[in-house]
């Protein structure tokens, strides 16, 4: 192992720095030449180069942006979704990249990169933009329209993409000879079109290079800018370079302005950009030339901007534009003038508006209009942050370098800034409009921003107050209290994304039927109606009769939910999505008290990014609640074996109560718990206290008993579904094979009679059937192993509920199993962890088994995972983990 780990090491450190010195050039060459193969054959290979741009990008990370500028521009991979937006590279190479840069900046505690404004101007932008999302679905803020969520996540999708390449850029950039090579790679594509329409012969290939969307006008200027600046300024070029980069500057200029002068998106930032390049590279003669040019032309200014605006629709588009960004900023953005109406959501309001005495849909066509409008005055202001940091920080470049590669870039990136701000104010390039440009444009936008980026990389290079921290700074400014946080925050704004897809109308989801019952339980007690359903419900309810087949605990907290903020299942789902966060929490402490610090960490990210979870917590069920007190439940019991005071018992009594009234199931791991810490604490622990938590658990019980009894003049401990369980999970008529989707028959003699009867009686029967037949029951039981550790996609499934599946359980199983074998010199502590693992799997096995029912058991395997990822992660090191198995 120690001699694959060494040469990795020094593979890596070749083909970063050399020797031999053609390896970097060589692979960004295969880099460039994967990324334009992209899309342009079949899906095997597609497959097979996506695999090795990942390899590259883990082996060279920056040769990860080499890629992301490469692919934007020229891949034409193209993965349709169902919807308007198709998954082009960028929207799956940003995530892939962030993800392999977020593990090795916490792996190494290296975040010095957010000590630069910039960057948290862009992740201020960006957070801006989320909760702008998440309060413009909120009933009473806007006008009542919004945009799909899909949409919206699209939207917000845009300033989450452009913050995160800025990050990446900032810091996958430090090295200029990295930063020199992504120029060089974008230079040559980007000029691609020019040549193309100039030079007849170029023009089939140049059509073929060029991904559709990426020759938007950010692409034109970034040309512009930094092929002007390196032929004017970087004087270690090669002189035929220079003049080639020069030829590149003026025959864009000349199509610009010449058989392309209609498009003023176009040529008005690019001239905006070498307008900027040539006055910071010689100040004085191009004032010079400006005041001269203004004397000589004084009296031909207004005649040119009328022949301009005369070209094409020149005119009805400024006329339209201007009544746009009125109309959005006297009647739209008032709504909620601090975070706007949300991403994408101000396109559905437009036609309460007329313009021009049309109710229609319309865009701005303006960044700072849909800037205030989406995000308010909040993400205006942190936008106007974000241009002034990158400005500030070229400044500092440029003043700060020698001359050559790194002075001509600084002067010709704040050239392209100055052009993306000019071609911000005549439409939607930079931050693009999904309505207008669409995510298709970001394969135009990111490469400006990856140069933005790499802006801020430089300076951190310059100022020695932005260069990475030591190891021993960045581990005390990266605490362990600090990341959690990060994994918690990050982990409710995944979640809240999904309750946000849910939305505010509750529909029977594969995998979450039951939250239909439960929504209409809650709004029949909001009306005064009880626990009762207003038509026949499954499995045995009658109408407008009492039931406790539900959870009562749940079905309070929907009530609850609805009294307050109206019957808003939205509202519930985002309540309940913040919670969650608690889980991550619960889990840090649970990995941190059996192992050490590190492996309740990666748990706890572990818990953040696993899907089912994910889903499960926007969904209306039990399952996050119940999770969570189970969690809290083995987190007491963790502390009390090693201190077993009364608080510890009695805060241990009522998490397991809690969790009892959410699932009774509870109840039969209770005694195995109580046992196991009776013995474990044995000659330190007081009966009474046990007593006492056993006392707490019926306290909460109680109530729900008695009411059950006023409600039906009998005894019915808690709820009514165990009886149902057993008999439909083995109902003859479910043969040998376990059928999840088979509604067992209630008999025709228990047909509308009062719940605790149909429940013992259904209990009896059940327990009957396996009597008669206890073969049948334990191949039907090993049958009902495929339901409950489902693994493979399923042409049952959709795609979605086939990647959830995917994403989760089957990724991280192998990870849970070799983190249980690790876990055995520690089998003592972890056995609350192994004894509720069991008793919950021989319970579902023997009655109904569905991967929902499995969730409270991944919740604690996720804690062996995080072991089994910690070891690796040690083991490819070169270190060892003994301590935490200590």
């Amino acid at each position: 192992m120690s001699r694959t780990v060494s040469a990795w090491q020094t593979l890596c450190r070749r083909v970063a720095n050399g020797p031999p010195g053609w390896l970097p050039t060589l692979a960004t060459l295969l880099v460039v030449a994967a990324c334009i193969g992209l899309g342009r054959s079949s899906r095997t290979v597609d497959l097979l180069l996506g695999l090795g741009l990942v390899a590259a990008a883990v082996l060279v990370p920056a040769l990860g942006m080499v890629a992301l500028v490469a692919g934007s521009l020229a891949s034409q991979i193209v993965l349709p979704t169902g919807s308007h937006t198709d998954l082009r590279f960028p929207l799956l190479a940003v995530p892939v990249l962030g993800v392999l840069w977020l593990l090795e900046a916490l792996w190494r505690r290296d975040l010095a990169v957010f000590r630069h404004p910039a960057v948290r101007a862009a992740l201020a932008l960006a957070l801006v933009a989320w909760a702008a999302l998440v309060v413009g679905n909120l009933p009473m803020i806007g006008f009542g329209r919004t945009a799909s969520i899909p949409t919206q996540l699209g939207g917000f999708g845009v300033f989450a993409y452009t913050a995160a390449v800025v990050v990446l850029a900032a810091d996958r950039l430090r090295d200029p000879q990295w930063l020199q090579r992504t120029v060089w790679v974008f230079i040559p594509i980007a000029a691609a079109p020019v040549a193309g329409r100039l030079i007849p012969e170029f023009a089939y290939p140049a059509g073929w290079l060029i991904a559709n969307g990426a020759s938007g006008s950010l692409t034109w200027l970034w040309l512009a800018a930094l092929a002007g600046s390196q032929a004017a300024l970087n004087g270690a070029l090669n002189w035929r370079v220079r003049v080639l980069l020069a030829l590149a500057v003026v025959a864009e200029l000349y199509l610009a302005l010449g058989d392309g002068r209609e498009w003023v998106a176009g040529w008005m930032p690019a001239s905006v950009a070498v307008a900027t390049v040539a006055f910071l590279a010689a100040p004085r003669l191009s004032a010079l030339a400006v005041v001269l040019g203004g004397l000589a032309m004084a009296n031909r200014i207004a005649p040119m901007i009328a022949r301009v605006l005369s070209l094409g629709d020149n005119q009805y588009s400024l006329d339209t534009r201007l009544d746009a960004a009125r109309i959005l900023l006297s009647n739209v953005l008032p709504a909620n003038p601090l975070l706007g109406l949300g991403p994408s959501n101000y396109y559905q309001v437009t036609p309460l508006f007329p313009i021009r005495g049309y109710s229609v849909n319309f865009s701005s066509h303006s960044t700072y209009v849909d800037l205030l409008v989406q995000t308010g005055v909040l993400g205006f202001a942190c936008f106007v942050w974000l241009m002034w940091a990158v400005a500030r920080a070229g400044w500092r470049v440029r003043a700060g370098a020698s001359a050559g590669f790194i002075r001509a870039y600084a002067i010709g990136a704040l050239g392209g800034l100055a052009g993306m701000l000019a071609a911000g104010a005549i439409g939607d390039w930079l931050l693009p409009f999904p309505y207008n440009v669409t995510l298709a444009g970001l394969s135009a936008s990111l490469p400006g921003w990856v140069f933005l980026g790499g802006l801020v990389a430089l300076s951190r290079r310059v100022e020695p107050r932005m260069m990475a921290v030591d190891a021993t700074d960045a581990r005390r400014h990266l605490t362990a209290p600090r990341l959690l946080v990060g994994i918690i925050v990050a982990a409710v704004l995944l979640r809240v994304a999904v309750a946000l897809m849910l939305g505010d109308t509750v529909a029977p989801i594969s995998g979450a039927a039951d939250q239909v019952s439960y929504d209409a339980l809650a709004r029949r007690v909001v009306a005064g109606h009880g626990f009762s359903f207003p038509t026949a419900w499954y499995p045995f309810a009658q109408p407008d009769t009492p039931t406790a087949h539900w959870s009562y605990l749940y079905t309070l907290y929907l009530a609850g939910v609805y009294e307050v903020f109206g019957q808003h299942p939205l509202a519930a789902r985002l309540l309940q999505v913040t919670a969650s966060g608690l889980g991550c929490w619960l889990i840090h402490r649970i990995g941190s008290r059996l192992f050490d610090e590190r492996v309740g960490l990666a748990a706890a990210a572990l818990t953040a990014l696993y899907a089912y979870f994910v889903f499960f917590n926007a969904a209306l069920m039990t399952q996050t609640f119940f999770i969570l007190a189970l969690l809290a439940a083995i987190d007491r019991a963790l502390a009390i074996a090693p201190r077993p005071t009364t608080a510890n018992w009695a805060a241990l009594g009522v998490c397991l109560g809690l969790g009892t009234l959410l699932r009774q199931t509870m109840l039969l791991y209770v005694p195995v718990l109580l046992i196991w810490l009776l013995w474990t604490t044995r000659g330190r622990a007081r009966r009474r206290d046990a007593a006492l938590a056993a006392a707490l658990i019926g306290l909460c019980v109680l109530p729900w008993t008695a009411r059950n009894y006023a409600a039906f003049g009998d005894f019915l401990l808690l709820n009514s579904n165990g009886g149902y369980f057993l008999y439909a999970s083995n109902h003859p008529d479910q043969g040998m094979t376990f059928d999840p989707t088979f509604t067992a028959p209630i008999p025709a003699h228990l047909v509308g009679k009062p719940e605790p009867t149909i429940d013992r009686a259904l209990l009896r029967i059940g327990l009957g059937f396996i009597a008669d037949d206890p073969v049948r029951f334990l191949r039907l039981s090993g049958s009902r192993a495929a339901s409950y550790f489902w693994l493979l996609p399923s042409t049952a499934s959709t795609p979605l509920s086939n990647l959830a599946r995917v994403l989760s359980f089957t990724l991280y199983l192998p990870f849970m199993l070799y983190g249980l074998v690790l876990s055995r010199r520690r089998w003592r502590a972890c056995m609350p962890l192994y004894l509720y693992v069991v008793v919950d799997t021989v319970l579902h096995l023997s009655t109904w088994a569905a991967p929902r029912y499995r969730l409270p058991s991944d919740a604690l395997l996720i804690v062996f995972a995080g072991l089994a990822v910690v070891d690796l992660a040690a083991r490819l090191r070169g270190t060892n983990t003994k301590r935490a198995l200590a």
